[in-house]
């Protein structure tokens, strides 16, 4: 349930909040086994079975969209 655009943002959001128009992805990953290994904890990518540091997104929103996800 999280999705990422290369052009068009500010068309595709305002076509999300008015309810129109279609998103065709041209690419689909299942990370679902990922949520309950990885956890963002405000700054970087944490696993949730070791508690190592696994990287940081490249956008902090990115990782609160994460969690929001799970």
């Amino acid at each position: 349930m999280i999705g990422s655009v290369g052009g068009g943002n500010h068309s595709i959001m305002q076509g999300i909040l008015d309810g129109k128009g279609e998103i065709k992805p041209a690419e689909m990953y299942d990370i679902s086994c990922l949520l309950p290994a990885v956890y963002f904890d405000g700054t970087d990518w944490v696993c949730t079975h070791s508690g190592d540091n696994i990287g940081t997104p490249r956008y902090p929103e990115l990782g609160w969209v994460w969690e929001i996800a799970k």
